[in-house]
């Protein structure tokens, strides 16, 4: 998983200090409606991933983030290109997740 932001702040130094890290990411939530108020429920579906942080640091490495980045975003198979102003002005890291566990609750 790819990120990126600014080069400095309360995040980036979190991570220098622990790279340890974890996402959380819920779909298809409904709420299950009863007649009794404590019975009313939530369906759903998650998934919690556990890894580490990696910054990436070359030039080469920051643009095939930010390209999967852009890919995602927009479901095009493009290869961008930046100016090395563009890259020096961003942080990229990555996340390798190393192990990760799902739950639903489903209707």
């Amino acid at each position: 998983m790819f990120f990126h932001g600014a080069k400095e702040g309360k995040k980036i130094e979190i991570i220098k200090n622990n790279n340890n890290a974890c996402f959380e990411i819920d779909c298809d939530g409904k709420l299950i409606e009863k007649e009794k108020a404590s019975n009313y429920s939530y369906a759903y579906k998650s998934i919690i991933g556990f890894g580490k942080i990696f910054f990436l640091e070359t030039n080469e490495e920051k643009t095939n983030g930010l390209n999967n980045l852009m890919k995602h975003q927009t479901g095009k198979d493009i290869e961008y290109n930046f100016t090395e102003d563009e890259l020096n002005n961003v942080c990229v890291y990555k996340m390798i997740v190393e192990e990760f566990t799902g739950k639903q609750n489903i209707l």
